[in-house]
């Protein structure tokens, strides 16, 4: 959500369109699901397989500094696509 609000969106949302029903926003967004399931995977495999056990170790951070890196790519490349 900071990397959506602060560097994508550039500190612009529409308030009232984030509670209405087909005002803009989609329902599901696939940038935020592939941000958030490439670091659970990598967990899953750390804490599985005891490969990438910093990984883990430093959960709280390499999952949110590499999904905010993730979401940003992704979310940027949709926009570009979409103009």
């Amino acid at each position: 959500m900071v990397v959506d609000y602060f560097l994508v969106k550039n500190q612009s949302y529409d308030v009232l369109a984030l509670y209405q029903d087909d005002a803009g926003y989609p329902a599901w967004n696939k940038a935020g699901f592939i941000a958030f399931l490439i670091p659970v995977g990598l967990t899953l495999i750390a804490i599985t397989t005891g490969a990438l056990s910093w990984f883990y170790t430093y959960g709280w951070f390499t999952g949110s500094i590499l999904g905010g890196l993730i979401y940003y790519f992704v979310a940027r490349g949709g926009a570009r696509s979409a103009s």
